[in-house]
């Protein structure tokens, strides 16, 4: 590690790749370590500002707007306003899905400038879309934000808990590895080889290497966080455990306190969006408003506690802008409450509804559902749909929603795979069903633990 001062990074190497990257990714997170202190009324004025840019692309360039508008009989002045957006149709994966992804893609950003993207999501269903430079430009920008935010600069150096998604990346591998390990100090381990070896592994690393945060899914954090009590570990340089992926809850934030003795920020995004919020002082969510633009809708019936389903809308990608799109997750709103800090970003209380679970074998071998995640983009024309069973201390259960070209040798394959993850500690079998039952709450979980009477 090239042990370079944070100062070094932020003037000369971080502005050398962003010119490189075509990104403008150091640009904007200049502007956003400005303007997340801007007074309220200026940052909803630049929000409705950049809401209405995109309305206007959309409805200029991309074929499934302008044939909405057509077949409404609308025209795309009465959208003015956050309020008018209401009168265009939400989207989710299943809508977008439906159609030729060509329908949902921009015909003035050129093919040479689209970047695909692939996610299974908090669904289980393969989802494929496609992003631009300044999306990726703008996704960077608001992770270093949220990070200064909490004391982390680029350049000091942490360790990520995480894993092997399909990101793309300007340049070759061999300099995004350089950017991410000697530049900024990070450490990549793949979350789903969390096996006690590897967890003490990894402490001990961060323990020699004095490094200032630890990014984990939720559940990787907690792993070591027991680890951590049960030896009597400290670590004086850590600065803060930054968690997602995976909702946070009180019990685990207090955990994950008492084992690092740092504070916890409890960050939000997903793979469509990057980052979208992060936590501040009292622990509420300020949510990046020079990006997206938030709705919450109620559920059905309408939540005891205050939970609202999330839709969002945003403003940085151009090559398939997503425009009221429901993201699947539940928060719970403050809006009319100042965030702390002098912070002028609109604040949630809490995130909930993405709870994963995860798998111990019998060996005590950490696996996070977003193995499986992962694992099923591999296999996104050929699977719609998935749930992971535990049945018992030794077997898996997989029930797969078909695609129009699975096959049994292909399900066969998958078996192996996870097999060969899981040490061959563990059964794994698959059933092919039409649908993934819901649980009695009305969800549908990726991951759910049976006694295996309820399997078809």
């Amino acid at each position: 590690m090239m042990n370079l001062p944070p100062s070094m990074i932020q003037r000369l190497f971080l502005p050398l790749a962003s010119l490189h990257s075509r990104t403008a990714f150091y640009r904007r997170y200049r502007a956003l370590l400005k303007s997340q202190f801007f007074p309220r009324s200026t940052l909803e004025k630049m929000q409705r500002g950049r809401l209405q840019a995109i309305l206007r692309h959309a409805f200029d360039t991309v074929p499934f707007y302008r044939e909405w508008l057509g077949d409404h009989h609308l025209a795309p002045e009465r959208f003015g306003s956050a309020e008018q957006l209401e009168q265009l149709p939400l989207l989710n994966k299943q809508i977008i899905r439906s159609f030729p992804l060509e329908k949902f893609l921009s015909q003035a950003v050129p093919p040479r400038e689209r970047l695909p993207y692939s996610t299974s999501g908090s669904t289980g269903e393969p989802f494929q879309f496609v992003v631009d430079r300044a999306f990726n430009g703008a996704k960077i920008a608001r992770y270093f934000r949220e990070m200064s935010h909490w004391g982390i600069q680029p350049g000091n150096p942490y360790l990520k808990l995480w894993g092997a998604g399909r990101v793309p990346t300007a340049g070759s591998e061999s300099t995004r590895s350089f950017f991410i390990q000697k530049i900024l100090g990070r450490r990549e381990v793949l979350a789903f080889d969390l096996s006690p070896e590897k967890a003490w592994e990894c402490l001990s690393w961060m323990k020699k290497e004095r490094l200032a945060a630890l990014e984990a899914y939720t559940s990787s954090a907690v792993y070591l966080a027991h680890l951590v009590l049960e030896e009597g570990w400290s670590f004086p340089h850590l600065r803060a455990v930054v968690v997602s992926g995976e909702t946070l809850t009180e019990e685990h934030r207090q955990l994950l306190k008492k084992a690092f003795q740092v504070p916890v920020i409890n960050a939000y995004g997903s793979r469509e969006f990057g980052r979208v919020a992060f936590s501040c002082a009292e622990d509420r969510m300020c949510y990046s408003m020079e990006d997206f633009y938030a709705e919450y809708l109620d559920t059905h019936p309408p939540d005891s506690e205050g939970l609202k389903r999330l839709v969002l809308t945003c403003f940085s990608n151009h090559a398939m802008p997503f425009i009221r799109y429901d993201t699947g997750d539940l928060v719970e709103p403050c809006m009319d409450a100042a965030a702390p800090g002098g912070l002028g970003l609109h604040c949630w209380k809490r995130v909930a509804g993405r709870l994963a679970d995860q798998v111990i074998t019998p060996h005590g071998k950490h696996l996070s559902v977003h193995y499986f995640t992962l694992l099923f983009e591999d296999y996104g024309q050929e699977i719609r749909q998935f749930q992971i069973v535990v049945t018992g201390k030794d077997r898996l259960h997989l029930l797969i929603v078909p695609g129009s070209s699975f096959t049994h040798s292909l399900g066969e394959e998958m078996c192996r795979r996870i097999l060969k993850s899981l040490e061959g500690s563990m059964q794994v079998d698959y059933t092919l069903v039409d649908s993934i039952p819901h649980t009695g709450d009305g969800k549908q979980p990726l991951l759910r633990v049976s006694s295996g009477g309820d399997l078809p």
